[in-house]
């Protein structure tokens, strides 16, 4: 295996799979193999995939010495030595220990393996062999390959790149950070922008209902909600009479250790109540209006009838709604199935100005604010971060004026005026907690379609480690391959109400419109990927590097922190 041909594993202290191992029948011999060559070049913390199949767990191995290490494998084990035991071959899982010898440069030996595991001995010697090859050829070359890492699950993901290339990395400029966001928030609290003061306005309540972002929104809770909590309390609101509710719109609940987490302050979680919003419970809301287009809003109840209504949020750049945040945050957040459903119907999603980074004539937008004003009003605590999800900007305040102000705060980095399309456009969908679902992931392909050249690649990095998303999510990407995009279209308009989720569906078709989508997702099953309707990358760099070749135009578009950046096609004058 040359160096110009390499497909396997070490990129810059990571390490990933080989393209026929990642899809392979015998994953646990290449991770085993990957974690062995992790200890020979000395890389610390290696990151050793999980399959659902199989776990390989491999702490130990230092070259020229002999360890046992326990294999999870589904291979068959009838007549095995005695050290494989426990295996039910029909019912899943067995544990084999596996005696390993690894020696350098090119060879390695698995002894002592049962004769099923034949496969898993010779899929082991040829990979780590191969991540030798390409230590090597990495070490002669990684001077002359340029880097960008994307967004990428909890972590990134390396893209290698050729000098020979023109190389374009789209990015926010320079945010300023905070140095001390606690008392920003402070400050915040005591100089809201449209309203008085929350300890005056606490003063006058009894109820107050705090609304919070889902899971899949990287919102400071652990920065905001503790010292919100505590102004409440001391303003003299009773601990019991406090909710924190998540706007999970129709997004699933958000429980146990995952609650945990999206709250960021156990005491807010053991002095409050934290409950989930759902959407298709008739019972827990109310109906407050109907907007001029005429959608019925209903609302969660536990929100409309509280004293004091407070949203908070990130303010982000939003492919439906203009702009995350705000008014967001109360619809679809906490509002009815009905009610989502008409927001996300053809006559919303189809409309020209319902897009990124645009809130002035966009209908959903518009709907928003008329929603605000039903519910006599609200406040809001805004959150605008930095791509490395450091606080830049905290306001609170009247929920409408003190989200514009973050609008525009936020507008002067999310939005990069770039002079020229490309062939190639490579992105992500933000790295966890976006990218945890095809669902979301669909925010990754929309971002940078304005300057995507029509008929070019546009190839999105996401982890979705939970796979496609909600079953209604699923059963629109199945339409969406059976009936093709013109079609699945045409049903969609036809429709006062949307099905549940199809809208991402729906949105999908923007990119698919204009080139050729592409998807390299490390996690998702086997099974799901037909209902993608985009194709497969199983070694990104050389997807990649086909792209360019194949396109005459040496000219690339890297945006790796996703939909948090947009960029917008302004030619040169």
């Amino acid at each position: 295996m040359g160096c110009d041909d390499r497909i396997t594993g070490l990129q810059i202290g990571r390490l990933r799979f080989r393209e026929n191992l990642e899809h392979g029948i015998y994953p646990v011999a290449g991770q085993l193999a990957i974690a062995a060559a992790c200890q020979l070049f000395g890389i610390a913390d290696p990151v050793v995939a999980t399959d659902r199949s199989c776990i390989m767990i491999l702490r130990s191995l230092r070259t020229l010495e002999v360890r046992r290490c326990t294999v999870q494998t589904r291979a068959t084990c009838d007549d095995g030595p005695p050290w494989c035991r426990g295996h039910d071959s029909d019912q899943g899982p067995f544990a084999a220990q596996v005696l390993v010898i690894v020696a350098l440069p090119r060879s390695c030996l698995v002894r002592e393996t049962p004769r099923s595991l034949s496969a898993f001995r010779s899929v082991f010697v040829k990979h780590l062999s191969d991540a030798i090859t390409w230590k090597v050829c990495h070490e002669a070359t990684r001077d002359k390959v340029m880097r960008v890492d994307l967004n990428f699950g909890r972590g990134k993901i390396p893209l290698g790149l050729s000098p020979d290339w023109n190389v374009t990395v789209i990015r926010k400029p320079e945010m300023p950070l905070i140095a001390d966001p606690a008392a920003a928030l402070d400050v915040a609290f005591a100089e809201p922008v449209g309203s008085p003061p929350l300890d005056q306005m606490a003063t006058d309540a009894r109820t107050a209902c705090i609304l919070i972002c889902d899971i899949t929104r990287p919102v400071p809770n652990g920065l905001i909600l503790g010292p919100l909590v505590r102004y409440l309390l001391d303003a003299g609101i009773e601990a019991g009479n406090i909710t924190v509710l998540v706007a999970t719109g129709l997004h699933r609940p958000n429980e146990g250790a995952e609650l945990e987490e999206l709250v960021g302050d156990p005491w807010v979680l053991q002095t409050v109540q934290v409950v989930n919003h759902f959407a298709r419970n008739d019972d827990d809301h109310v109906h407050v209006g109907t907007t001029t287009k005429g959608n019925v809003v209903r609302l969660d109840r536990r929100f409309v009838d509280a004293d004091l209504k407070i949203a908070t949020g990130l303010v982000e750049p939003h492919f439906m709604a203009g702009y995350s945040g705000g008014r967001k945050v109360i619809a679809p957040g906490i509002a009815h199935s009905d009610t989502i459903t008409t927001f996300h119907s053809a006559r919303y999603m189809e409309h020209p100005l319902a897009v990124n980074c645009v809130l002035d004539g966009n209908p959903l937008h518009e709907d928003q604010l008329e929603i605000v004003r039903m519910v006599g009003g609200a406040l809001a605590v805004n959150a605008v971060i930095d791509e490395n999800r450091n606080p830049s900007f905290l306001n609170f305040g009247e929920i409408v004026e003190s989200h514009l102000a973050a609008v525009e705060m936020i507008r002067q980095y999310a939005e990069v005026a770039v002079p020229r399309r490309f062939r190639t456009v490579v992105t992500s969908c933000a790295g966890y907690p976006l990218d945890q679902n095809y669902y979301q992931t669909v925010k990754g392909m929309v971002g940078p379609i304005d300057i995507l050249e029509p008929g070019g690649d546009l190839i999105v990095v996401s982890d979705c480690g939970e796979g496609m998303g909600s079953s209604e999510f699923v059963a629109a990407q199945r339409r969406l391959v059976e009936l093709g995009p013109d079609r699945f279209l045409d049903a969609v308009n036809a429709k006062v109400f949307a099905d549940i989720d199809e809208w991402q569906t729906e949105m999908q078709l923007k990119p698919m419109r204009i080139g050729n989508v592409h998807l390299y997702a490390r996690a998702l099953d086997e099974a799901d990927w037909p209902l993608t309707g985009v194709s497969r990358i199983y070694d990104l760099d050389r997807y990649v590097a086909a792209s360019v070749a194949k396109s005459g135009d040496d000219s690339i578009a890297v945006v790796p922190e996703g939909p948090y950046v947009i960029p917008v096609y302004r030619p040169a004058a």
